[in-house]
């Protein structure tokens, strides 16, 4: 596919999403589902990381420039109106049920830095715990174009550009194991420990948009899509043993390989029988819900826990709950949003 050629919209995509989300909303419920939230978080990373890298390089491809305003325009657009709408739920909903939030929580997770305080001093964020990862994935967004830019008008040679990319894996990983000593909140949390992920991501739509995928057979890839998606389920479901820290790093890497393995394969062979299957519209129809679920799961967790201790009943009023804020975020506060959103979209050729 050239640099400049449109990714568009792949549901496989959506279909790894609800694959994520799901992992998270399962280990929020408490469910025999070890590493259940690390896997989905990391997954959202990784894609997160293949998906903005693959339009920074088609704006570069189209109009040899990254238009930074645009680029920051799209992602308010996509994550800010929910997220308002989620803290002032929250913290109105707190004051009535008498359950505090704290300020430092509000605010921090306003300013889209919510993971530092859970990394430096173990501040308990309540429900709205879950948004750590917005801090860690809005902080990548505001530095990554403008290194990617600059690293983009100096060197001209992919393979240049994946070298450097993959440096800043390695020094992120080696942090991990320098910071080993530390609690794991902080090799969690922090955003420079857990910016490798973000990055496998950016190395994974290099090798996409440049055409290295094309070097591969389709067998190969169909294989590594159905040995990712198997691996990442046996991972969620094993149990999890974190205090031995210097395996965090391991740990991430694994999971960050597997799904990017996954996220190429599908895309690369979306006939294949993992593609098939994450195309499905149940799948596709949670991943497009997948922001909403990832939001109010937690906070809503947290609201029934207290007042429903049947392990059943509670499950299923959750899920019922998360599933209706879910919908209702989506057609209400995110769709109009991103109808505004295509205003700051690039105009280049789409992929055939």
């Amino acid at each position: 596919m050239p640099a400049n050629e449109r990714l568009g919209y792949r549901p496989q995509l959506d279909g790894v999403r609800a694959l994520a989300v799901s992992a998270v909303v399962l280990y929020h419920l408490y469910l025999p589902v070890g590493a259940g939230g690390w896997i989905g978080v990391d997954i959202f990373f990784v894609l997160s990381g293949f998906l903005i890298t693959s339009l920074l390089i088609e704006e570069w491809g189209a109009t040899g420039k990254i238009s930074l305003r645009q680029f920051y325009a799209r992602r308010a657009l996509r994550l800010l109106p929910a997220l308002a709408v989620l803290l002032a739920a929250v913290a109105v909903l707190s004051a009535v049920i008498h359950k505090e939030v704290s300020t430092e929580a509000i605010v921090t997770v306003a300013l889209y830095i919510g993971n530092w305080p859970a990394a430096l001093h173990g501040l308990d964020m309540g429900p709205l715990g879950q948004c750590w990862s917005l801090g860690v994935e809005e902080q990548f967004y505001i530095v990554f174009p403008i290194l990617f830019a600059l690293l983009l008008r100096r060197v001209s040679d992919w393979r240049k550009i994946a070298t450097f990319i993959a440096a800043g894996i390695i020094g992120s990983w080696a942090l991990c194991l320098v910071l080993s000593n530390d609690n794991y909140m902080r090799l969690y949390f922090g955003t420079d420990t857990r910016a490798a992920s973000l990055l496998m991501g950016c190395l994974g739509a290099i090798a996409f948009k440049s055409g290295w995928l094309d070097k591969i057979s389709g067998r190969a890839l169909r294989v590594g899509a159905l040995a990712a998606v198997a691996g990442l389920i046996g991972f969620t479901l094993a149990p999890l043993n974190i205090s031995q820290y210097h395996w965090l790093a391991l740990y991430f890497g694994v999971i960050d390989l597997g799904a990017l393995v996954l996220v190429l394969g599908v895309l690369g062979q979306p006939a294949g029988a993992v593609g098939r299957v994450l195309a499905r519209r149940p799948l596709v129809a949670i991943g497009r819900l997948s922001y909403g679920i990832y939001l109010w799961s937690f906070p809503i967790d947290h609201i029934v826990q207290a007042r429903i201790h049947n392990r059943i009943p509670l499950t299923v009023v959750e899920l019922v709950l998360t599933a209706t804020m879910a919908i209702a975020s989506y057609r209400i506060v995110e769709r109009p949003f991103l109808r505004l959103k295509k205003r700051f979209n690039v105009p280049v050729p789409t992929a055939t």
